[in-house]
Parts: C-alpha cells; sequence; structure tokens
C-alpha cells in the first residue's frame, strides 16, 4: 500500500502524472466554466461569424460602408475567438498551455490575443459614429481598419518585454512563460489599467455617447454644424464671403444651365444611410458590448482586489467575466439578425448554394441596363451611320451592311448615290475612309 503523506496526498499519485480525484472539490471551481462554457462560445461563434462573413461576401464588400464594417467586425471576432475561449479552454480547462512551449508563442498568444480585441472594440466605435453620415465611403472603411490594425500593433509590443520567459537569482529557468522582473510592477499595477482603459473604458464611452446620438435622431455631421454655429462669431472665415458668392442665385442659376448641381451627392452609405435597420443594428450592437464586456470588466478591475483580500473565489469571477465577454464576440450574429439585417431566405439561399435575393435583383438589373444600352445603340444608329469600308469594296456588300439602321428612304438614296459613284468610276478617286 502506498504511503500516505502528511499533507494528505499518497506518494503514488505525486510521482505519477494521474491527478488525484478529491471527493471535496468544490463545484464552484473555474475549471468547470473554462470546460463547458468555453468550447460552446467557440463553436457557435466560429460557426456564427463564419456564416455572417459568407453573407456578407455574396452581397459585396463596396455595397456599403455598414457591409464593409461589418465584414471587418466578423473578421475580428473570428480571431478573438480563436486567441480568447480556445487557448484559455486549454489552458485553465485542462492545464495545456501552448504559451509555454517558446518564448515566441507566449510573446504572439498575448500580442494577439489584446490585439484582436482592442480592433474588435474600436471597429465597433466605427461603425456606430459612421451610421447616418453619408460621406463615409467602403474604401474609407478599409482605410479606416488598416490605420487602426497598425496603431494597435505599436500600442500592444510592449508585450514583448512584459511577456517572456523568466529566471531566478541564480539564472535557472523559472517559467517559459512569465513577467520578468524588471516589469513586475509594471505589469502589476499599471498595464492591466491602460490596456482596459484602450480596449474597453474608452470604447465603451464612445459607442454610448454615439448610439444615444443616433437615438435623438441627430446625426455627427448635425453636431459639427452646430458647433461650428456657435464658434463662428468668435473665429470669422476668411472664405466666407466667397461662400456666400458661390451660393449666389445667380451662379446657382448659371450651373443649372450648363447642367450642374450645387447638391451634395452621397457616395459612401447612400442606401441604407438612414435605415431603421442599420441604426437598430448599430444601437443593439452597442447596448451588448457595455453590457457584456464594459460592465463587467470594469467591476472586476475595481473590485477584484478587495474580492481576493476577503478570501473570495476570484479565478472563479474572472472566468466567468472572460466567458460573458465571449458570448458578445460570438452572439453578433444574432443581432445581426435580430436587427432585421438578415432576410432569411437570403440565409437559405446560401446553405443551399443558391443565387440569393439581392443577387437575382442585381443579375436582373444588369440585364435591364443591357437591354437599355442596347435599344440606345439601336436608337442612334437610326441617326448616325458610318462607312468603314472603301468605296470599291462596297461593291460586293449589300447596302444594308454599309448603312444600317436607317430608314427606307434614307437607304433608297444611299443606294442611288453609291450606284452612280461605281458606275462612272468615281470611286477610285474618293479617300478610303470618309
Amino acid at each position: 500500500m502506498a504511503s500516505v503523506e502528511p499533507d494528505g496526498v499518497d506518494s503514488w499519485h505525486r510521482n505519477t502524472s494521474i491527478p488525484r480525484i478529491d471527493p471535496t472539490v468544490d463545484i464552484f471551481d473555474s475549471r468547470y466554466v473554462w470546460q463547458i462554457a468555453a468550447p460552446l462560445i467557440l463553436v457557435f461563434g466560429a460557426a456564427a461569424n463564419g456564416l455572417q462573413l459568407l453573407l456578407l461576401r455574396r452581397r459585396g464588400l463596396w455595397r456599403s460602408s455598414t457591409n464593409a464594417f461589418l465584414t471587418v467586425m466578423s473578421a475580428a471576432h473570428l480571431a478573438v475567438l480563436f486567441a480568447g475561449p480556445l487557448l484559455q479552454w486549454l489552458d485553465k480547462g485542462y492545464g495545456v498551455r501552448p504559451a509555454e512551449w517558446t518564448p515566441g508563442v507566449c510573446r504572439w498568444s498575448a500580442f494577439f490575443r489584446h490585439g484582436s480585441t482592442d480592433v474588435a472594440a474600436w471597429l465597433l466605435v466605427g461603425l456606430v459614429s459612421s451610421t447616418g453620415r453619408p460621406a463615409i465611403s467602403p474604401k474609407s472603411v478599409v482605410i479606416y481598419s488598416a490605420c487602426l490594425t497598425g496603431v494597435v500593433c505599436v500600442k500592444n509590443t510592449i508585450l514583448f518585454w512584459t511577456n517572456g520567459p523568466v529566471f531566478d537569482g541564480s539564472g535557472r529557468l523559472v517559467t517559459v512563460c512569465g513577467t520578468p522582473r524588471q516589469f513586475a510592477t509594471f505589469e502589476a499595477l499599471a498595464r492591466p489599467w491602460l490596456f482596459h482603459c484602450v480596449g474597453v473604458l474608452l470604447p465603451s464611452v464612445a459607442v454610448v455617447a454615439f448610439s444615444s446620438l443616433l437615438l435623438l435622431g441627430v446625426s455627427i455631421d448635425g453636431v459639427k454644424q452646430v458647433i461650428r454655429a456657435r464658434i463662428a462669431p468668435l473665429w470669422p472665415d476668411p472664405k466666407a464671403g466667397l461662400n456666400k458668392l458661390n451660393e449666389s442665385p445667380q451662379l446657382k442659376h448659371k450651373q443649372q444651365d450648363v447642367g450642374t448641381t450645387t447638391k451634395t451627392i452621397p457616395t459612401g452609405n447612400n442606401k441604407n444611410m438612414n435605415s431603421h435597420d442599420v441604426k437598430l443594428l448599430a444601437v443593439y450592437l452597442s447596448v451588448s458590448f457595455v453590457c457584456q464586456v464594459g460592465v463587467p470588466s470594469s467591476v472586476m478591475m475595481v473590485f477584484g482586489p478587495s474580492l481576493a483580500d476577503h478570501g473570495a473565489n476570484t479565478d472563479l469571477a474572472i472566468a466567468v467575466v472572460r466567458n460573458i465577454g465571449y458570448v458578445y464576440f460570438a452572439s453578433s450574429f444574432l443581432v445581426f439578425c435580430g436587427a432585421g439585417h438578415v432576410d432569411w431566405a437570403e440565409f437559405v439561399a446560401v446553405l443551399r448554394r443558391k443565387p440569393t435575393p439581392a443577387q437575382l435583383k442585381a443579375a436582373s438589373y444588369r440585364q435591364r441596363m443591357r437591354e437599355w444600352l442596347r435599344n440606345e445603340s439601336g436608337h442612334r444608329m437610326e441617326f448616325y451611320s458610318v462607312r468603314v469600308f472603301p468605296v470599291n469594296v462596297t461593291e460586293h456588300l449589300t447596302v444594308e451592311t454599309i448603312s444600317g439602321n436607317i430608314d427606307s428612304t434614307a437607304r433608297e438614296k444611299r443606294a442611288v448615290k453609291l450606284k452612280d459613284d461605281v458606275g462612272t468610276g468615281s470611286a477610285a478617286k474618293d479617300p478610303p475612309w470618309p
């Protein structure tokens, strides 16, 4: 029989890798949260965001700025799910830490996890702030996403110093993935609050402000106009006189005469910039982000140390808060559908690999455009006829081939003239191209 040591752990289980089953284990252990919730969130979120990407790709990235924002947001949410729940499910649930394989994996996993969450949060800010603004184009969304990714990468380069191998005083390796001693104070006090403010707190405040403006029916451009109207008396614009001259009735009359207009034509989200479903989608996503990511993580950041001092199970609280936040990144497709932005006929068509109603409508529009252009070209041929052959060649061709779609009277006149030219031999004196 194996000897029992004073600490209650038998030596056989200590010397083997098989974990000892403790009958007094706490049912509220954080491992159960990671083992049950994390894989469900990962599978559902990957399927939902992948389907959302497929729907948006079939609609077209350049259709509107909303489609462009939702496309890059779906990609960012997929990155968050694979960098967050997947790695933490293996680490917290089963003790398998891929971050401890090499120092490079340790640094890059932390960099990828924090970077994807920051990009996803600020993409939501961009979506909410651009709703109702006609000047935002899909190209601007791509530029904004690229610049945002660059800024986040620069900000998160500090993780390459605060994560890595840790050595003790004698130079012996303690762990492959940890916080070096020279950055221990910064990692314990400053870095979590810095990342929380940049990646959670500021985006939450921004989406609440922009969503409030949307609910009040006020656009960002309207707020800018009000601010400019208030500060205009303080700092007069030297171009004000020129602007008034450009807005004079005489100039407008001249512009109308030459076929121009002074009205601003929206080039970005012009198809659905004022639609109810887009505003509803932006507000729903904002509420979900604030309730599932902003509020729980902020409460944990503020009251987490005091809970640890009173002996509370902070590991369980952290597991619950993080999984609630991951639910937001996994459930954005449900918000996408609940806001009326998905037609279920389109959803079924994607699953059956058939053309969606939007694609059928676009194909019908293209067909009507081709017919209109064909009719327009035929109508123009009634007035313009171009002879592309020399006159001495036309005697071997029919009159209909040369003249095209002209009326019968013009055809007869041209046939008589052509016969006279060929009969008199003056065709050789004519230039080859009329």
